[in-house]
């Protein structure tokens, strides 16, 4: 019986991978939640993917993006004009997290990608982290 699960397992695990690329492939359906400042003043429109909003109870999972006015600056002195987050939060305990980012140049060329391993933490009163959040968390696809 152990050797049926295993290759129960086996195949779920290269259904899954199979279905990634498929579901990647698909476009993107942006919608504009609001915009946010930095402390520079540079301003930048928030969108949330609504394609990616997944809820699993209380948690959800989506991709939002970051839309600069102007060119922003990476410590590393690499210039972008768009930011793809994906997050995960928590719509009863009003909590969120990164979970990866990925910068964009102006010419759309990935410039820098990054995973976080963040706890989820408050996503605090009248701010645009808790806007999108309450956006995600009422969201019916």
């Amino acid at each position: 019986m152990k050797k049926a699960t295993c290759i129960s397992a086996l195949g779920l695990l290269f259904a899954a991978v199979l279905l990634v690329p498929a579901y990647s492939v698909q476009a993107a359906e942006w919608e504009q939640v609001g915009y946010g400042t930095l402390q520079d003043n540079s301003r930048f429109d928030v969108y949330v993917d609504t394609r990616t909003i997944v809820h699993i109870g209380d948690i959800v999972r989506f991709w939002q993006g970051h839309v600069f006015y102007k060119e922003q600056q990476l410590p590393s002195g690499a210039l972008y004009m768009r930011v793809s987050i994906e997050r995960q939060g928590n719509c009863a305990e009003k909590t969120d997290k990164n979970i990866q980012a990925i910068f964009y140049a102006r010419d759309g060329s990935v410039i820098k990608n990054y995973k976080e391993e963040n706890a989820l933490k408050s996503a605090g009163p009248d701010t645009i982290r808790s806007e999108v959040l309450e956006f995600v968390c009422a969201y019916k696809n």
